[in-house]
């Protein structure tokens, strides 16, 4: 049996709109829908965070 492993990247564009937003997350997940013969491995499933930007506590406040 021959092994080959096949990397492709997947871009996610990010918009820097300039508002400050709070981290969000999203799941990218390969389905067993494939052909030709071609296996997944175990690892099928991954978390994205995308970390927070323009200083979301600033937006918001703080009120104490």
């Amino acid at each position: 049996m021959i092994s080959c492993y096949v990397i492709i990247q997947v871009p996610v564009h990010v918009n820097d709109d300039g508002f400050a937003e709070l981290s969000e997350t999203f799941t990218v997940r390969l389905l067993p829908y494939i052909t030709g013969g071609a296996t997944l491995g175990d690892i099928t499933e991954c978390l994205i965070t995308i970390l927070p930007s323009d200083d979301p506590q600033g937006a918001f406040g703080r009120y104490f």
